[in-house]
């Protein structure tokens, strides 16, 4: 959870630092040109994230621990 935090809190100052910059030396819209390529990024990593970690199949269900299996 402290790492959650400190990345929001960086976020929160990162942010304006590196808009107002973008803002003023680019262009005005230039700042969600960059929103929309830092989204695009974000949807592609989590499209290849949920494509290489498969959830495991059972074709049973797993046992409790306190059962015996049958041997």
């Amino acid at each position: 959870m402290a790492m959650y935090g400190i990345v929001g809190s960086i976020a929160w100052g990162i942010g304006p630092i590196a808009s107002g910059y973008v803002y003023d030396n680019v262009a005005p819209v230039g700042v969600w040109y960059l929103t929309l390529g830092l989204a695009a990024m974000g949807t592609v990593a989590f499209f290849i994230i949920g494509r290489r970690r498969p959830s495991p199949r059972h074709d049973q269900p797993t046992p409790h621990p306190w059962e015996k299996t049958a041997e």
